[in-house]
């Protein structure tokens, strides 16, 4: 469990006890497994992915507000992908825009669980590109430690070998931004002198890197009360609020 997801059930957990409601955290990987379900009778349930499938059945069992942070249709799955996405792509883009960098990368995790993440990051970078008249950013994956630095080595090298070279790059996460470190230091390089690099979601090895890593950080405070917001309302039968701006840029030395 990553700082920032921890937060989040931290905060949900007092947000929902606020609301009068119990919040039970299990690490499922698409629905809860039989033995949650028959052990307790949830009033919602917020999950990642869950196909139509068991959010009807759900439903018919009697839970009043299913969330899944992954369906097209869910307003709260369109508020996380749309305005919290879209946040994060834009300040990285516009801050890398505003320090001088017109060809930008992206570091992408090499992490099946976060795939789909990965892909909406993507989609969204391109948008925020676009905006600004640059050109697509230029996606490479970059494995987390178990793979050492060799990967995030040869990403750096591809980048700056390109013509016009990547001079700035978006980083998915923490673990994605600290490896193009690695691999900058690898080749005797240093941001951002060389490549300029923004993450996203702030945490303490972001600030303990060398150099402090700029970072998009994301509210999960507000993330919390929003999503709480959001299951009261569908429990009450009332419309999904549009959800607020969660994303800032914490300024340190990496752009």
């Amino acid at each position: 469990m990553t700082a920032d997801v921890g937060a989040l059930v931290e905060f949900l957990a007092a947000e929902f006890a606020e609301a009068g409601l119990t919040a039970v955290t299990h690490p499922w990987s698409r629905k809860p497994d039989g033995d949650v379900l028959t052990a307790i009778t949830p009033v919602a349930v917020i999950a990642w992915d869950l196909p139509d499938d068991d959010v009807a059945e759900m439903r018919h069992n009697g839970v009043r507000a299913v969330v899944s942070l992954t369906a097209e249709s869910d307003p709260v799955a369109r508020w996380i992908w749309g305005t919290r996405e879209n946040g994060i792509a834009r300040l990285q883009v516009e801050r890398l825009l505003e320090a001088g960098h017109r060809r930008l990368g992206y570091a992408r995790p090499h992490d099946e669980r976060l795939a789909e993440a990965s892909k909406m990051r993507l989609t969204a970078l391109r948008q925020a590109c676009a905006a600004h008249g640059l050109p697509d950013p230029v996606a490479l994956n970059i494995p987390g430690d178990e793979a050492g630095a060799q990967p995030a080595t040869d990403a750096v090298t591809t980048w700056r070998e390109l013509a016009p070279a990547v001079t700035g790059v978006c980083a998915h996460d923490d673990v994605a931004a600290l490896a193009v470190l690695a691999g900058l230091r690898e080749r005797g390089l240093t941001a951002p002198a060389d490549l300029a690099v923004i993450g996203a979601g702030d945490s303490p090895a972001a600030r303990l890197a060398a150099p402090p890593l700029t970072m998009v950080a994301v509210d999960m405070h507000a993330t919390a009360r929003h999503l709480v917001e959001a299951v009261t309302c569908l429990l009450d039968g009332r419309p999904v609020p549009a959800g607020p701006e969660v994303t800032q840029v914490i300024e340190r030395h990496s752009v």
